[in-house]
């Protein structure tokens, strides 16, 4: 039996499983759910400086500190010493950027 087939009783993922017919009794094929590739950049991104295209035209920039959901959620600065979290919804994002390197040296 294939190692990706489980009777019943002994699932324990909260993953979804799939019902297949087997010999009889009924067993559950595990299919991971794939992550859309904007939602797998971003975390790969996590606690990076980023800077986020939105599909209105506008962009942001900040600390991308959460994945969750269909949101994301960046710390930005405001003003003097304050700084807040912003969420914004995958749907309004065309594309996350992290931040370049600094150079070293004179940047003429």
């Amino acid at each position: 039996m294939p190692s990706d087939i489980r009777h019943a009783p002994h699932i324990l993922s909260y993953a979804p499983f799939y019902p297949i017919r087997g010999g009889g009794t009924l067993l559950y094929r595990h299919f991971p759910m794939p992550q859309p590739p904007l939602q797998q950049k971003a975390r790969s991104l996590l606690g990076q400086p980023v800077g986020i295209s939105l599909k209105n035209g506008q962009g942001v920039a900040g600390v991308l500190c959460q994945v969750q959901a269909n949101e994301l959620f960046v710390l930005q600065y405001l003003y003097q010493a304050q700084f807040a979290t912003f969420h914004y919804p995958f749907s309004d994002i065309q594309d996350i950027h992290p931040f370049p390197r600094c150079r070293p040296g004179p940047l003429y």
